[in-house]
């Protein structure tokens, strides 16, 4: 296993392809919870009140995969939500992830960027983002990985005990796509954007990997440091028996991996982060505290802060100013 996720990473790293079949499954099997804690940001009785757990039939929990019917890039449907389907070497089995492809999308020459959407831990919010590229008019494609494993979020990163393997089947999805869709290989047709537990894993490996991604948008980041202790269970496992002890949380937090990928993103990398005026402190603080450093290490950002929006991917996407933010968000090919 290990060999084959060396492959994926430097396959994706050098825009290279492994030599093995990797098409998706989407409801992977995960560890149970640490004692006392549940699924979802909130342990329980613990008040979470800036978060809480989105209510039965809201449009921002996740409803799955939609019906795969056909896989074939060929016969999906233009402006629309499809499953996307492949084997995961990760998994040991067929996994499914979503995809929008833009109303505009077919197979000719010239290739399409492509977003990858990172979900907060409670999932949802792909169809508030491929909204928002829709009313734009983007012409990229926006895929969903799966981030959250049995009920239990992830983080977006590899667990010490191998027991949740988040960045490694997202590595997989990204190359089952680049082998399956019209899109494009450079770095400067690729973006990620997340929000909540989904910005910690977007700017954690568009740091680590910096010449993946030319768009990064943490959105609303649950920039969690080993310390964090607010009853969510991301911040209980972050610092819990999973993820290890502090030394080894440093080697995924993207405050520290920032220090070394700054001077390959300064100069060829859109970045905005966005949270809203709403939203628990510790967010709000974190994030600007991200702008800050990035400014500060000479890679230029953006920042919107959002009017009257708490914990809200909905809110944020609503805004006009990050819609319209995303109609630029890609460099013409060739040019990073």
């Amino acid at each position: 296993m290990r060999a084959a996720i060396l492959c994926l990473i430097v396959a994706l790293v050098a825009s290279t392809a492994c030599n093995q079949g990797l098409p998706l499954a989407r409801q992977a099997a995960g560890p149970e919870p640490p004692a006392g804690l549940t699924p979802g940001d909130c342990a329980p009785g613990g008040e979470c009140p800036d978060d809480p757990s989105p209510p039965s039939g809201s449009d921002d929990v996740d409803p799955g995969p939609v019906d795969p019917g056909s896989t074939d890039p060929g016969l999906i449907v233009p402006g629309a939500v499809s499953a996307f389907t492949f084997p995961s070497t990760v998994l040991g089995e067929q996994h499914t992830v979503n995809i929008w492809l833009p109303s505009g999308y077919a197979g000719g020459e010239d290739p399409y960027p492509v977003f990858v959407w990172m979900h907060g831990s409670q999932g949802g919010g792909f169809d508030d983002f491929w909204g928002a590229l829709s009313s734009q008019g983007v012409q990229a494609l926006a895929i969903e990985p799966v981030g959250t494993f049995g009920g239990v979020p992830s983080l977006w990163v590899d667990w010490r005990d191998e027991s949740i393997l988040a960045s490694s089947l997202l590595l997989e999805t990204i190359s089952a796509v680049k082998s399956s869709y019209n899109v494009r290989a450079d770095r400067g047709g690729w973006g990620v954007v997340g929000f909540s537990m989904g910005g910690f894993g977007a700017a954690h490996h568009a740091f680590k990997f910096p010449e993946m991604f030319g768009t990064i948008v943490p959105m609303a980041g649950a920039f969690l440091t080993f310390d964090t202790n607010d009853g969510r269970l991301i911040a209980a496992l972050a610092k819990g028996p999973v993820f290890g002890d502090e030394a080894w949380f440093e080697t995924i937090d993207p405050f520290v991996l920032l220090d070394s990928a700054a001077a390959s993103l300064s100069g060829r990398t859109r970045m905005l982060v966005a949270y809203g005026d709403n939203d628990r402190a510790s967010t709000q603080e974190r994030s600007a505290e991200l702008f800050d450093k990035l400014n500060d290490l000479g890679v230029q950002s953006e920042l919107i802060v959002v009017p009257g929006v708490g914990h809200s991917s909905r809110g944020l996407f609503g805004h006009q100013e990050v819609a319209e933010w995303f109609r630029d968000a890609f460099q013409p090919e060739g040019t990073q």
